[in-house]
């Protein structure tokens, strides 16, 4: 494709490295594919799946005289990389706290750490939906697709909720202040996210995120009580899909020592 180089190095518009990339792109295409068509520029960017590769044939079909083809190129769904959870026992959770400085991040990180809670939703959880009882403290927190969801911490844990909610305004786990909630929900969560890794990291624990502390308390749950039911209502999923991915490496994990006890010893 010597002529569409020559060709495409006419073009003012492009950086020469774009120029050099999109060289590249068609020429792989055509030492696998040898003919241009629509149907192999599909499977040649499926097969690839690199966004910018399309835009490499946009000007290819234009050389081509094929411009108006470029409309029956499909769309390239890039698929977010899956993250799997951290699990950790209970305890070395509990040691990440002593690195915990800020109060409120404290109190959430606890929170979750009891409920399994998403930490957004604690973080944008209003004094008013904060009830004290006799027995402990119930939340009501607003979730995804603007669900409620309660949960009910007991005495003596709920105790560190009350003493520190109990002299603190409207939103008393967020810090500063901003007009805009969704903003400032976000930039708390941001400062959160980035104690809690540094927190994990100063006991050994790499990967451990905010959403790790849900996923933690759904295996301790199920590794005790074997109900996914029960979990699927303790963390207010819609589906029991949602429920039975949280769960998934825990029963894995437990799946491949199964098998080896009953088999292979």
């Amino acid at each position: 494709m010597e002529e569409f180089l020559n060709w495409l190095n006419q073009n003012t518009n492009l950086l020469p490295r774009s120029k050099t990339q999109y060289n590249k792109v068609i020429d792989q295409f055509i030492h696998r594919y040898h003919a241009v068509t629509i149907e192999n520029i599909n499977r040649f960017l499926v097969e690839k799946n690199i966004s910018f590769y399309k835009f490499a044939f946009f000007y290819l079909l234009k050389f081509l005289d094929m411009k108006n083809e470029y409309i029956n190129i499909n769309k390239i769904r890039k698929l977010p990389k899956k993250r799997y959870g951290v699990y950790v026992d209970a305890d070395k959770i509990k040691q990440m706290f002593q690195h915990i400085n800020t109060p409120e991040f404290f109190v959430v990180a606890m929170i979750q750490f009891l409920t399994g809670c998403r930490s957004q939703d604690v973080l944008g959880l209003t004094k008013d939906h904060i009830i004290i009882k006799a027995d402990g403290v119930t939340l009501h927190l607003v979730v995804k697709g603007m669900r409620e969801h309660t949960v009910a911490i007991p005495f003596p844990e709920a105790k560190l909720i009350v003493d520190f909610t109990r002299n603190k305004g409207e939103y008393p786990f967020l810090r500063g202040k901003q007009h805009d909630i969704t903003k400032w929900i976000t930039n708390n969560y941001n400062y959160y996210y980035r104690e809690i890794k540094r927190a994990s990291e100063a006991i050994g624990i790499h990967g451990f995120r905010t959403h790790d502390f849900r996923r933690n308390f759904a295996s301790d749950v199920y590794s005790g009580k074997k109900d996914i039911f029960l979990i699927q209502q303790l963390l207010g999923h819609q589906s029991i899909e949602t429920t039975a991915r949280y769960l998934q490496d825990i029963r894995s994990e437990e799946a491949s020592k199964k098998a080896i006890e009953e088999f292979r010893r």
